[in-house]
């Protein structure tokens, strides 16, 4: 039900997930389903590949039949199987401009109210520069991750030690 909390399952396995979905007697016949981080289980490397790549393609087939989509979250530039390309369309979506970031970063701030950093323009605009290519939640996090390594230097955090961490999370992403 759409308007209670999710539930656990228990379903520890993508493939039973996958399957359960693919049931005629699924709980909701209309619908949109999410698989976060498909890209994990469909390495050449992982012995659930193969199950999972035809359960994807029974998916497909099951649900183009039916009001009900699957939505794989992945990360950005994954190709998929050379199995599944003919099956799954894949949109692609642009990180955030520097418009966007600045007032992602703009908002971040706002919520801190008395213990936010005293920062110039020009620090922001460093801040944002090096965030330049991470979606939104990952510059959140950087920053936030920044704000919180730093905290005790509130109101005055070098700038330079700001920059660094979000380019040290911004590699980590990478």
């Amino acid at each position: 039900n759409p308007l209670e909390a999710p539930k656990a399952d228990g379903m520890a396995s993508p493939v039973d997930a996958l399957r359960k979905m693919n049931e005629t007697e699924a709980p909701f016949k209309n619908g949109f389903y999410t698989f976060n981080f498909p890209h994990f289980w469909l390495k050449e490397s992982v012995g659930q590949r193969v199950p999972m790549i035809f359960c994807l393609k029974e998916s497909t087939r099951l649900f183009s039949e039916s009001r009900r989509r699957l939505i794989l979250l992945a990360r950005a530039g994954y190709s998929l199987p050379q199995e599944l390309t003919e099956d799954v369309v894949i949109l692609d979506f642009d990180s955030p401009s520097y418009a966007e970031l600045m007032l992602i970063l703009d908002s971040l701030l706002d919520r801190l109210k008395d213990k936010k950093p005293r920062l110039s323009k020009n620090d922001r605009e460093r801040i944002v520069a090096s965030g330049m290519g991470m979606s939104q939640q990952e510059f959140e996090t950087a920053v936030s991750r920044a704000l919180v390594t730093h905290k005790e230097l509130i109101p005055n955090i070098p700038i330079d030690s700001l920059v660094d961490e979000v380019m040290k999370v911004k590699t980590e992403v990478v």
